[in-house]
């Protein structure tokens, strides 16, 4: 965890205070693992993750939670979306539901409700099979869960990509073994 030195110095009554921080990530978050992710979007777009499991195995179903972006344009209008800043195409058999479980019509999603996902992460897009639309309730716009591998790793900013977007981790994210 991030761990600061502090080194100070008094010469002549003046003191000079240093700091630097130690790496956050564990080795453990590497390239190729399987990783489920809760947090909140931050004001750039950028994931800060809350926690962090490793799962024990690389194979599963991708997935993901959050706000609606952005909704599709053209003739793929309502089969195109885009959560928490993850791009996902809706399979042409997915399983489309309301919060409470019943059918919906693509057409009454709107940018602002919450999204269930889940599906295969291929060629920076989320493949999904399963769809979940509800309301969003108050104060949870920012929220999001992810799951999915890591495909890059930046030990120097402490982040990682999980289905095409920044994951950033810090002192306070808890870091789970499944």
């Amino acid at each position: 965890m991030r761990e600061l030195l502090r080194l100070a110095a008094s010469v002549a009554g003046v003191v000079a205070l240093a700091t630097t921080a130690a790496a956050v990530l564990p080795d453990d978050i590497a390239p190729g693992t399987r990783v489920e992710v809760e947090g909140r979007i931050d004001s750039g777009g950028r994931i800060v993750a809350k926690e962090v499991e490793l799962e024990s195995t690389p194979s599963g179903i991708d997935g993901l939670e959050g706000r609606i972006d952005a909704l599709g344009a053209g003739a793929d209008a309502t089969r195109r979306l885009r959560v928490a800043g993850v791009e996902v195409v809706l399979e042409p058999d997915a399983l489309v539901r309301d919060g409470d479980g019943d059918a919906l019509d693509l057409r009454a999603m709107s940018i602002g409700q919450r999204a269930e996902l889940e599906g295969q992460f291929v060629e920076g897009v989320l493949r999904a099979r399963a769809l979940e639309v509800e309301d969003m309730k108050p104060g949870k716009a920012d929220r999001v869960q992810l799951r999915g591998i890591i495909t890059e790793v930046d030990g120097r900013d402490d982040t990682f990509q999980l289905l095409g977007v920044e994951v950033a981790v810090a002192s306070e994210t808890k870091v789970e073994f499944d």
